[in-house]
């Protein structure tokens, strides 16, 4: 019978009993059958009284962790949930920089046209930008504003006519307009406002237009110029020395209308240097519509040629008025040279030779009126 150790002693054990005796492990060698001297529990060289360790229980193994445990991490929506938060977050700080920086440049822009950025103006301004608007649609808006009408005066009334300038056009027109003035030494603040560039755009008047006002203005009020000139301008027109350049200057008046007042002025004044000094705005004004383009600008040079040619019709009006005494013609007017030279009046050169030619007879003692007198015209 198989021997067992239990409760303390060995104890034999049925054939039965040994399947609840634990079994041998194959891989460790067989435990030697007790021998003599040796007490059952011991081994060789134990001491005795030994008592053998008895085997721990091996704890079970822990379960993987499932979806149900408390302690689980983020799933993967939670995870979309967070970044879709992150990208939305720097979306909205990326637009605010955007919206930041196109306030600031724009701001500068304006400051660059001369706009004034009020309180309201800016507030407006940023209004728009932070609402996303184009810069279409932002200028569409600043251009109805005061702050912008203020500063850019002629705008509206070029809209009017259907016309249209941008603003940095109209600033280099503007520039150009002071440029010209600055090249003529205008004083400062004359003319040079925004309210006085704003009517010359207003009114069409070109750079070069401007330039042929100054020219005149300056050649009537040349201090080498005659008098005539100056008293002509104030008796036709009322504008003395000191309004002059103001009045070739003002944008409210068409450029036509000022050349052909400055140009009927002239006409005037050198008419007087010929003795034809009752001349009337209308005689002056349809004399001075005869002059040819050259004439547009009167310069010094074209002065001296309008003097040259009113004085030899001066001359001329001399003598056929002595000799229209002396033959008691009461017909005969001095404007009549005018119009031979000016206008072209055939009829009244003829006539004013023919007085010529009787003269001439009377000291020569023949008729004054020859076989070929009616064909020639009098070279002046």
């Amino acid at each position: 019978m198989p021997l067992i150790y239990a409760g303390g002693r060995w104890r034999n054990v049925p054939d039965t009993a040994q399947a609840n005796v634990e079994p041998r492990n194959p891989r460790l060698p067989d435990r030697p059958a007790p021998g003599p001297g040796s007490l059952p529990g011991r081994g060789p060289g134990k001491s005795p009284g030994a008592v053998p360790t008895p085997r721990l229980p091996i704890p079970p193994r822990t379960p993987p962790a499932t979806d149900t445990d408390t302690n689980r991490g983020p799933s993967d929506a939670d995870i979309q949930s967070m970044v879709d938060a992150a990208v939305a977050a720097q979306a909205a700080a990326d637009a605010n920089r955007r919206r930041s920086n196109a306030f600031n440049d724009m701001q500068a822009v304006l400051r660059g046209y001369g706009i004034d950025l009020d309180g309201s103006f800016t507030q407006s301004l940023r209004e728009m930008i932070y609402a996303d608007k184009s810069d279409d649609a932002i200028m569409l808006e600043l251009r109805e504003t005061q702050a912008y009408n203020r500063r850019f005066t002629g705008m509206a009334d070029l809209i009017e006519r259907g016309q249209f300038m941008s603003e940095a056009e109209y600033i280099v027109q503007e520039r150009s307009y002071r440029n010209l003035m600055a090249q003529y030494d205008l004083p400062t603040g004359f003319y040079d406002s925004y309210d006085d560039f704003g009517r010359f755009i207003a009114n069409g008047v070109s750079v070069k237009e401007l330039d042929d006002r100054i020219i005149t203005a300056q050649t009537i009020l040349d201090e080498d110029a005659p008098a005539e000139y100056k008293q002509a301008l104030q008796s036709l027109y009322g504008v003395n020395d000191g309004d002059m350049l103001a009045y070739v200057l003002d944008g409210d008046k068409a450029q036509d209308a000022i050349q052909r007042r400055l140009r009927t002025a002239s006409f005037a004044g050198a008419a007087a240097q010929g003795g034809f000094d009752s001349l009337n705005e209308s005689q002056a004004s349809a004399y001075a519509a005869s002059l040819g383009a050259e004439f547009d600008n009167m310069t010094q040079q074209e002065r001296i040629e309008l003097e040259r040619r009113t004085q030899t019709a001066g001359v001329i009006a001399d003598r056929d008025q002595f000799l229209a005494s002396i033959e008691g013609d009461d017909s005969f007017q001095r404007e009549d040279l005018l119009d031979v030279e000016f206008l072209g009046d055939v009829d009244k050169g003829l006539a004013s030779q023919r007085r010529a030619e009787r003269e001439r007879g009377r000291f020569t003692g023949r008729s004054g009126v020859g076989r070929g007198a009616l064909g020639r015209r009098q070279d002046y």
